[in-house]
């Protein structure tokens, strides 16, 4: 097995590998080569997203940013539009369970292409002390409704400091919350021949009737997040989260935030590209550290 040698001269550089949970969910790794890593994070796409592209750059990015150096970043890919919400909060559960806080070994390997080497990124057993948990759109909402289930089991069964989701940072971009536009870009594909496509795939999506305004699940998820977070002032740091809203978004409604939240941010950008940094766009990179944007 061939180790990778200390890049000492890269600021933070990370390699690619994938990992299949035991719960179906599939996820592309950018894991760093420092061995003091000490943070996960957790990227979750949104309806008909795509595990990369909807994050494109921020894994070439994370290279060029010292800030990354001890994070490894997990890229999720899931049936957006085929399943209930509560079906991929629960995967995702499960598969935050296998990777934290010690993630296994076989995520840092990966086979070399036409060699039958094996190229093990890490040499030494990764133990994580942090976890983020990245949403974009609908992966804002399964985010949510993850953190309140678990929260909900472990204050019951006085859990909550072993509980790695209850301890999580929340970062939600343009998070589906309050709900969907249909001004937005289902009303553009209504208009156009490509709905004759996208039509059948949006009426018949349990996710996407779920994402509705006004919708009894998104009210619920709102008001037991609420009510939870006030019954239990401090205890569960997950019940928080922060916010970022793309400052021109025609699909999601913005500009609101649940009552245990902070103050949201508000960023340049649409609904598709607020979480998309660039050489010249850092405010996503900036938002997922939890430092100024704006």
């Amino acid at each position: 097995m061939v180790v990778f040698p200390p890049l000492a001269h890269i600021v933070a550089k990370h390699e690619g590998s994938s990992y299949s949970s035991s719960s179906g969910l599939s996820c592309r790794v950018y894991a760093s080569l420092n061995p003091l890593v000490d943070t996960a994070a957790v990227f979750v796409h949104g309806f008909n997203g795509d595990q990369e592209r909807t994050w494109r750059n921020f894994q070439t990015m994370i290279d060029e940013d010292a800030r990354f150096t001890s994070w490894d970043a997990y890229f999720v890919g899931y049936p957006s539009t085929r399943e209930q919400i509560a079906a991929t909060a629960y995967k995702l559960t499960k598969l935050i369970r296998e990777i934290f806080p010690q993630p296994p070994s076989k995520i840092f390997e990966r086979r070399v292409d036409h060699a039958s080497v094996e190229v093990q990124i890490r040499k030494d057993a990764t133990q994580y002390r942090h976890l983020v948990l990245i949403g974009h759109s609908q992966g804002g909402v399964v985010i949510r409704k993850a953190i309140l289930e678990e929260a909900r089991d472990a204050l019951s069964d006085g859990t909550v400091q072993d509980s790695p989701l209850c301890r999580a940072n929340l970062a939600l971009f343009a998070p589906a919350l309050f709900g969907m536009f249909l001004s937005g870009w289902k009303g553009f594909m209504s208009a156009t021949s490509a709905w004759k496509l996208i039509g059948p795939v949006l009426t018949g999506s349990p996710s996407f009737k779920e994402l509705q305004r006004g919708s009894q699940f998104l009210a619920r998820l709102e008001s037991e997040t609420a009510a939870l977070a006030s019954g239990n002032p401090d205890k569960v740091a997950a019940l928080s989260a922060r916010i970022a809203w793309a400052a021109n978004d025609e699909v999601v409604q913005g500009g609101f935030r649940y009552s245990c939240d902070p103050a949201y941010k508000v960023i340049n950008g649409s609904h598709s590209n607020v979480c998309k940094p660039n050489t010249n766009f850092r405010e996503p990179l900036n938002f997922v550290l939890g430092e100024e944007v704006g």
